[in-house]
C-alpha cells in the first residue's frame, strides 16, 4: 500500500480498491448466494426502539442522564445498593446509578426554571446495583421513567388536558402495544 494513500488500512479496502480500478461492471455476479444460519444474531435493542418509538409518537422527549452519581443521589433508591467506582472522577461521581429518579428529576427541574410548564418526559436505560454474591459483584437492570408535568398545554385551535386518566390511558395504551397484560 502507497505511503501517500492513508484511506487504505485493511485487507478489505485494497479489495475494494482493485474492484473500482477494474471496474464493478467488469466483476461478474454471483447468482448463488449462501451463508450459515449462525451468521443472524438476535437483536437485543428490538423492545427498546419499539418503547422509544411509541413514546416519541405520543409527545415524550427522551431524558439521557449521567450514569455516574453521588452519594445523595443514591440514597433515593435504597432498594439497590449502588456501586461505588474504585477511581471516580469526583466526589459528585463515586457511584454507578442505582435509579433513574434524580435524572430525571433534574431535567423536570431545570425545565421548569425556564418556564416550560407542560412536560412529558422518559428515560430507558440501565441502573446497576451491587451484589456480593455476583462474580464482578454488579448486576445490570433496565428500567423505565416516564414524568408528567403541567396538566393543560394551551393550543390555538383546541387545548391539551392532562389528567390522571390520560396519564393511565398512556401507560395502558404503551402496556397494549407491547403486549403486556
Amino acid at each position: 500500500i502507497p505511503s501517500y494513500r492513508n484511506d487504505i488500512k485493511v485487507q478489505v479496502d485494497l479489495f475494494e480498491e482493485v474492484a473500482r480500478v477494474y471496474g464493478y461492471n467488469n466483476i461478474p455476479s454471483n447468482t448463488s448466494f449462501t451463508f450459515p444460519s449462525q451468521s443472524f444474531l438476535p437483536d437485543n435493542e428490538i423492545l427498546d426502539n419499539k418503547i422509544r418509538s411509541f413514546l416519541s409518537f405520543n409527545s415524550f422527549n427522551e431524558h439521557y442522564s449521567n450514569s455516574l452519581y453521588s452519594e445523595d443521589d443514591c440514597e433515593i433508591n435504597s432498594l439497590y445498593k449502588p456501586v461505588q467506582l474504585i477511581n471516580p472522577l469526583s466526589q459528585d461521581m463515586k457511584y454507578l446509578r442505582n435509579s433513574l429518579l434524580p435524572g430525571v428529576l433534574r431535567a423536570i427541574s431545570f425545565n421548569l426554571k425556564r418556564g416550560n410548564n407542560f412536560i412529558k418526559l422518559y428515560e430507558l436505560g440501565n441502573i446497576h446495583s451491587y451484589n456480593a454474591k455476583s462474580f464482578n459483584n454488579a448486576n445490570q437492570h433496565k428500567h423505565l421513567m416516564l414524568a408528567w408535568v403541567g396538566d393543560e398545554i394551551k393550543h390555538w385551535k383546541n387545548s391539551y388536558i392532562q389528567d390522571i386518566y390520560s396519564m393511565k390511558g398512556e401507560i395502558k395504551h404503551l402496556f397494549d402495544v407491547m403486549n403486556i397484560k
